[in-house]
């Protein structure tokens, strides 16, 4: 007989023959096989148990496992003895959550998404919600993903260098030279050199893709209606990937797209911005539509050439500046109605937020978070020794804590 630990989550899974009878019985605790193995006649006509009645106590006298169970969560479906083990695994290599869906990447490489799935964005052919983690199914050999980003309406995802986007589509966001709803993964081209992506639907569900390949060049594609793309003009959309260039024609390591503005920063930490810029979220002084790349000016305290992460938002943006201590002050620009410049006071508008504005004078962090919902923005930082700082709310009263808006930073 096996104890579990009270208090603590764990995977329960059996596997047996089928039929009306049930043999061959294989018990599996947090994705490990025991060496439990028995025939209990009957199991067979149990399915919807996968056999734990018969363990867990209560129904047999020779019970394997004794414990109190207060959650139970059943997952109806076959799996290989693979899948299993990456079912049962705690650990994560990967996130993106956008609206109303997420995704994620087990350490395995196992791709695993969960949501409202209104638009086929969990890439589950089907649009039927889901409220717990399925895997992502592929129709060729089991992929190995490095990467995922979940706008709400549409997910993208890297395999072997190779880019997949799935879901909404209505601007070509997925990548594939039409805008047909795709709810599971199409290749975007044939390339296999990918290595950075990034989705974002905009406030007013403007989707659009950009990504980086491992040369370091720089694609944008689906609407484009705010220059979001970086072409130079407004064209409606583009439903494939269309090269990014900039004077000097550097390469990049990172970039981040709202649907509504993008930025991105080169390999020698350069940030560029472009986009709708309501409030001036593109951060080089104004609110004039950009529809090419222009270079972020300058924050005070900073460096032209220290950036080393962006998030764009809805209506603002937030970024990292490195002070040279391996971690960076942090900035953010554009709208501050709701205090998502993370600034002392909520204004609607001001000069002050039109070019990067460093949020806490001592504070440093290593990584960046922005995102948008209906029309509002928030943001979230992560600072050293894993503090994490939650400081601009959106008014609904949720995104950083109890209080309805926050203008200045909450630590969690």
């Amino acid at each position: 007989t096996q104890v579990l630990t009270t208090g603590a989550w764990h995977h329960i899974a059996e596997t047996w023959s089928g039929g009306t009878t049930g043999t061959a019985i294989h018990l599996y605790i947090d994705g490990v096989e025991t060496g439990y193995a028995a025939t209990v006649n009957g199991v067979g006509t149990h399915a919807s148990d996968v056999g734990v009645a018969y363990q867990m106590g209560g129904c047999c006298t020779n019970s394997y496992i004794t414990g109190t169970i207060a959650d139970v969560r059943v997952y109806n479906v076959a799996l290989t003895a693979t899948q299993v083990a990456q079912l049962y695994s705690t650990t994560w290599s990967n996130v993106s959550t956008g609206g109303t869906d997420t995704c994620g990447i087990a350490a395995a490489g196992s791709l695993w998404c969960w949501g409202q799935n209104l638009h086929g964005e969990l890439g589950q052919n089907n649009t039927t919600e889901q409220k717990s983690p399925v895997q992502v199914p592929t129709t060729t050999t089991p992929l190995s993903w490095t990467a995922v980003t979940q706008s709400g309406l549409d997910g993208c995802g890297i395999a072997s260098n190779q880019l997949y986007c799935w879901g909404n589509n209505t601007y070509g966001e997925d990548g594939n030279g039409n805008t047909t709803q795709n709810t599971t993964p199409v290749p975007v081209g044939a390339a296999t050199s990918w290595s950075v992506i990034s989705q974002g639907d905009g406030v007013s569900f403007d989707q659009s893709g950009c990504g980086i390949t491992t040369a370091g060049s720089l694609w944008c594609w689906g609407n484009n209606r705010w220059g979001e793309a970086g072409q130079g003009n407004s064209v409606v959309s583009y439903a494939t990937p269309q090269p990014v260039t900039v004077t000097g024609n550097p390469t990049w390591s990172t970039v981040s797209t709202s649907g509504n503005d993008t930025c991105a920063i080169t390999t020698a930490g350069a940030l560029w911005c472009w986009g709708k810029n309501t409030y001036g979220e593109v951060g080089n002084g104004n609110t004039t539509q950009q529809t090419s790349p222009v270079q972020v000016t300058t924050p005070a305290g900073g460096t032209a050439t220290g950036w080393t992460a962006v998030s764009t938002g809805g209506y603002d943006t937030c970024a990292i500046n490195n002070d040279g201590s391996g971690l960076g002050k942090l900035y953010c620009w554009g709208e501050d109605k709701y205090g998502e410049a993370g600034q002392s006071a909520t204004v609607f508008v001001t000069s002050a937020t039109y070019t990067p504005t460093q949020i806490a004078t001592a504070a440093l962090a290593n990584a960046i978070c922005a995102g948008s919902s209906g029309g509002a923005t928030t943001a979230s930082s992560l600072a050293p020794a894993g503090t994490y700082d939650a400081w601009l709310g959106t008014g609904s009263g949720t995104e950083a804590g109890p209080s309805a808006n926050f203008a200045t930073k909450s630590v969690i």
